[in-house]
């Protein structure tokens, strides 16, 4: 047979197939804390202990060791007297088409005015998935991104500071500490969560680990560290609706751009929810540009009716969006197997989502992104019931859980906490409701976060909402407009005019 058209079809298929290997293939369950990273001010850690493949750099007397998946960017000059590092995936929402190299170049500036408020309103509008670290003689600083994505833990000691990626790491090379805290949460019959559980306030998998929450930063001096408020900069704007809505779409539009520039292939998490409808709907010509595949996930095994009916809508949607469609089964993870041992040397207590991560890992290629919608539940209202207006550690543990462990008196105890290290107090949040900023600070620097570090296993989570221009352009609107998701509905009703 000499059929060119055929042959040069299956040629195709073969490429197809080789770039479509996955992480489980490729990697064979060999990469324990993946997208990593670990910084070590205490002289802990050995060159020797440092996982194979990793990369050094040194920084004003500390060793940063970071993963070979995870991008960083280092800018240390005998002309400054200090170095920054940039780890992860960063954005610039007000210049998105600079390199990480303008970037660092533009914190530099900052740093150099020696006034701490030039860097927070530097490093605010950075968007994507990112740690920030500028350190000189006297301290340390660290930012995280918008939504903390990229999570950040920290230990100090007597002997110094040592931080990390994943408490697990902290409790390795700092500890080991015991997971008591964590336990206890996880553990309760009274926590009673549909949705899966996770830790309420300062607690995190490991006692005596501290962690990094939305819009606060930590600054490590001899002997002290200060978790402090840098965000809200300035006092809450309304918008009209057409300026808002021009901001979200633009911004929506940009974030996908910068993501889908970051890996050769691409995939979709899609739903029938409203939040990936509408970063598909905004950005539809830019996943199609970028062969783009749609995938959603469903435990055939027991068959729910909520992952049941995603799957449809996922499926019809995308083929109106003319994508390619990918069905992910979500099996329980075999005790003993590879991937069992890979997950718990990674996330030895607290777990997110193991069955998840398994299944992400053994059909994507690691080096594929994998497009996350969350975070638009800030600024669509994720608390609807809003009629106490004074903060206090009992509403937030309130919201925190409607069972009864949100009464529990260490619960209470433990969001007074909370409340004390993030200055969550409503002069600090400048007119923006507290509602919605307890969701975006709380649940998404620990319940989200902690899916992204299991994801990162398997391939490079893409955020597209994590940008504060784009939250910040929801949130400049009425809450009944939010509550409505007008920005969503309007996106949704001009797009279907224009296409008809």
């Amino acid at each position: 047979m000499n059929n060119v058209d055929l042959t040069n079809a299956w040629r195709a298929y073969v490429k197809r197939s080789h770039s479509l290997r996955s992480s489980a293939e490729l990697l064979n369950y060999s990469n324990p804390f993946d997208a990593g990273f670990m910084l070590d001010g205490s002289d802990r850690l050995k060159i020797s202990e440092i996982p194979s493949g990793w990369k050094n750099f040194h920084l004003t007397g500390q060793l940063l060791t970071v993963s070979p998946n995870l991008p960083v960017h280092v800018r240390s000059m005998a002309s400054e007297p200090f170095d920054i590092a940039v780890l992860g995936w960063v954005n610039d929402s007000n210049s998105p088409g600079d390199s990480p190299e303008d970037i660092l170049l533009s914190l530099s500036r900052a740093v150099a005015t020696g006034r701490q408020e030039e860097l927070d309103r530097s490093v605010a509008w950075l968007s994507g998935r990112y740690i920030v670290i500028v350190a000189d003689e006297d301290q340390t600083v660290v930012y995280g991104d918008p939504m903390c994505a990229l999570s950040f833990f920290w230990n100090r000691s007597d002997r110094g500071v040592f931080a990390a990626s994943h408490s697990a790491l902290v409790s390795k090379f700092a500890g080991p500490f015991t997971s008591d805290s964590c336990r206890w949460v996880m553990e309760s019959t009274e926590y009673v969560s549909p949705g899966g559980k996770y830790l309420p306030g300062t607690i995190t998998p490991f006692d005596h680990v501290d962690q990094l929450f939305a819009n606060c930063r930590v600054t490590f001096r001899a002997g002290d560290a200060a978790h402090c408020r840098f965000f809200p900069l300035d006092d809450s704007v309304e918008l009209s609706r057409d300026a808002a809505f021009e901001m979200f779409v633009a911004e929506l539009r940009s974030q996908v751009a910068f993501w889908l520039r970051q890996t050769d292939q691409s995939f979709i998490g899609l739903t029938a929810g409203s939040d990936a409808r509408t970063v598909l709907t905004s950005s539809l010509d830019l996943f199609m540009a970028h062969d783009t595949t749609a995938m959603t996930y469903h435990f055939f095994d027991r068959n729910p009716e909520t992952t049941y009916l995603d799957l449809l809508g996922a499926n019809q949607l995308a083929l109106k969006a003319s994508l390619k469609f990918r069905v992910l089964d979500v099996k329980p993870l075999q005790a003993g197997s590879g991937m069992a041992a890979l997950y718990k040397e990674t996330f030895p207590v607290g777990a997110r989502f193991p069955t998840l991560t398994s299944s992400l890992y053994h059909a994507l290629p690691r080096s594929s992104s994998f497009f996350i919608s969350i975070g638009g539940e800030i600024g669509t209202g994720f608390y609807r019931e809003r009629d106490e207006q004074e903060i206090s550690s009992t509403l937030l543990a309130r919201k925190f859980t409607p069972s009864t462990f949100g009464s529990n008196k260490a619960v209470l105890t433990e969001f007074d906490r909370y409340l004390e290290f993030t200055q969550f107090a409503a002069p600090n949040l400048k007119g923006f409701d507290f509602y919605d900023m307890f969701y975006w600070e709380h649940r998404l620097s620990k319940w989200a976060a902690l899916g992204y570090s299991e994801y990162d296993l398997a391939c490079v989570p893409a955020l597209p909402m994590n940008s504060r221009r784009f939250l910040c352009s929801m949130l400049s609107l009425p809450l009944s407009d939010r509550f409505d998701k007008y920005l969503y509905n309007r996106l949704a009703l001009e797009m279907s005019s224009a296409g008809s």
